[in-house]
C-alpha cells in the first residue's frame, strides 16, 4: 500500500479530508522517528512493536571482487527493530 492509499483509506475510516489524513500520517510517522531517535520503545498495539537496538562491529575477509582477502570492518552502530505482534500475525495467518 502506497502512502496516497494509506491516506485515501483513512480519510474514508475518519472520515476526514485527504490533505488533513495526510497531514495525520506526517505527524504520526513524526512522533515516532523522534521517539526511537531518543531511544524510546513504541508500541502500536495488535501491530508492531519498535525499538532501537546495538548491532556490535563486524570484521571479515572480502571475498570477492579486486579487494578479494582484504579485511572489512563494519563498526558498532544503531538500527531499528520491529516485532510483529502475535494478534497481527494471528489475522494475516488465518487471512492467507
Amino acid at each position: 500500500m502506497t502512502k496516497n492509499e494509506l491516506v485515501t483509506k483513512i480519510s474514508e475510516k475518519m472520515e476526514l479530508t485527504k490533505k488533513d489524513s495526510a497531514e495525520l500520517l506526517d505527524k504520526f510517522s513524526a512522533v515516532i522517528i523522534e521517539a526511537l531517535a531518543e531511544g524510546e520503545e513504541v508500541t502500536i498495539p495488535g501491530v508492531v512493536k519498535l525499538n532501537v537496538v546495538t548491532v556490535p562491529e563486524r570484521r571479515g575477509i572480502v571475498q570477492m571482487g579486486s579487494t578479494k582477502g582484504s579485511e572489512w570492518v563494519k563498526p558498532e552502530h544503531k538500527e531499528p527493530k520491529a516485532k510483529i505482534q502475535k494478534a497481527l500475525k494471528e489475522i494475516v495467518q488465518k487471512s492467507h
